[in-house]
Parts: structure tokens; sequence; C-alpha cells
């Protein structure tokens, strides 16, 4: 990769965690309050299935980012790890759909539902509330080797130029469709406190290589942290997102929550390293 673009993605990206900082309060931290869960303890570690990371995966992707309601999103996050409120009583989340063309076990699709920046010790990172593909084999390698709570769901994953229609279902029915379709970057209202990233996306043509990033997951009774390496190319989008969950269902927080930016990454690159304990 040209080492100008780099650098300008770089450059790009700490624009857009600066936006986090000078807020009108000072960061507030509000603990979870759910038992953590290891998603991998009903896997077996001989599963013939099983692929050890690190993995290399690629596809194409559209991701909303938004604030969501902490007194929602407190009973889906462990009670040992902070919610960092990011607005007075919202936090920092986002919603991935997601088409995998290359992954070491197959094609599939998922869908991400991460509604809360969480802080454990030293890191930082997105706690995903729910995470659903519709791959078994997808399914119990996320399990085991990440501590991910993959669930298996129907899709019907349909992009088209800039755009997608989504649909994900169980058994019972359909749980969430969503449109997505091109938006230029001035029809995008963003909150005054993130001015600095509306100025860092005026150069979204750019590919984006970004590192350092980190992934907070709890599997055989600890927290665990995974690096991860990201690269593609941004354009901004637009979501319409119905959801027909149950009640109950990590589904609804999408109601619950408001826009802040949506962007398509056509294509992407992502590098998942083997978890270490986080500290």
């Amino acid at each position: 990769m040209d080492l100008s673009l780099s650098l300008r993605s770089r450059h790009m990206f700490e624009q857009i965690f600066s936006s986090f900082q000078g807020l009108p309060l000072p960061e507030i931290l509000v603990p979870g309050t759910a038992m953590p869960v290891d998603p991998g303890a009903d896997i077996a570690e001989d599963d013939p299935t099983l692929v050890p990371p690190p993995w290399e995966v690629a596809g194409r992707a559209a991701i909303e980012f938004a604030q969501f309601p902490i007194d929602r999103v407190r009973s889906h996050v462990p009670l040992d790890v902070d919610i960092l409120q990011t607005w007075p009583g919202y936090t920092f989340g986002a919603i991935a759909f997601i088409t995998y063309d290359r992954t070491p076990v197959g094609p599939y699709n998922e869908i991400v539902i991460a509604p809360a920046l969480v802080r454990y010790r030293k890191v930082l990172s997105l706690w995903v509330t729910s995470i659903d593909v519709d791959s078994e084999v997808s399914y119990k390698n996320g399990r085991l080797n990440w501590g991910l709570p993959k669930e298996q769901r129907s899709f019907e994953y349909n992009w088209h130029g800039g755009g997608a229609d989504l649909t994900v279902s169980s058994q019972d029915g359909q749980l969430l469709s969503a449109t997505c379709t091109d938006s230029p970057l001035r029809e995008i209202a963003l909150p005054e406190w993130m001015g600095g990233l509306a100025t860092a996306l005026r150069d979204l043509t750019v590919p984006l290589n970004i590192e350092g990033l980190a992934m907070l997951t709890y599997r055989k009774s600890l927290y665990h942290r995974t690096p991860t390496r990201f690269e593609g190319k941004a354009s901004p989008v637009s979501f319409r997102m119905n959801v027909s969950a149950p009640e109950d269902s990590p589904y609804h927080l999408v109601d619950r929550r408001e826009s802040l930016l949506a962007l398509a990454f056509n294509p992407f690159q992502l590098n998942l390293s083997a978890p270490g304990y986080a500290d």
C-alpha cells in the first residue's frame, strides 16, 4: 500500500477517536449488570471443523455507528466490565452486516450488534452482545476460538451497487430487515461534539489501513483481548431498519439506537489474531 495513503488513513482515524475528547461531561463509567458467560463451553476442543487463529477474512460490509441508551444495554454487559458514557445517558456502539467471501472455513453471512463502548482494565473495545451467522462451522469456531456469542440464523443478503437489502430470520420467523443505500456525506447530520469526525471523513475515498484495534471477549473463565487489523475502502451510506424479533431479544437494542453515521466497505480484509489475557 502507498505509504502516503496509509499515513492519511492513520491521521483520519486519529481525528475520529479524538472526537470523544472534550465532551460536555467528564468520562463516566457505568458497570454492566449481566453475569459473564463463556460461549465456547459447549464446543468440543477436538472438533475436526475447528481452525485455530490467526484468521484472515475478506468480503463486504455495511456498518452503522450509533448511540445506545446505557439503561438499555447494561443488562447485556458483564457486571465486571465498565460501559463508557460518551454522551449523557448514552454510549457508543455499532451494528454490522457482513458477507465473508473468503475465510478459513468458507463463505458465510453475519450480523453483529455491539451496543456499548466498554473498558476492562486497560482494554477499550466495543462489547458484542449478539453475533449471528448462517454457518455451523463459523458458529463453533467463533465460540471456542474467541468467546464470541454466535448463534445460527437464516440470512438473505442482496448487495447491489453501494447498497443492500438485508434480512435475518430464525426458525420462528423474521428477526430484522434493513435497507442500505448510498448517502452523500453532506446529507449526514452529526452532533456538534463529533465535529472532528466530520472533518476526518472528507477523505473517505482512500484505502483505510487500521491497526491496534482490540476485541474484548470472555472465554475459559477469563476476559481476553484479540488484536485485529482492518483494511478496506469506505463510502457513506444510510440505513432503514425494522425489528420483528421477540421483545426479549437483543435485536430490540436496534430500536433504541440514535444513528450517527453509516459506512459501507467494499471490499475489506480483516485479520483476527489469537486471543490473549486482557490486562
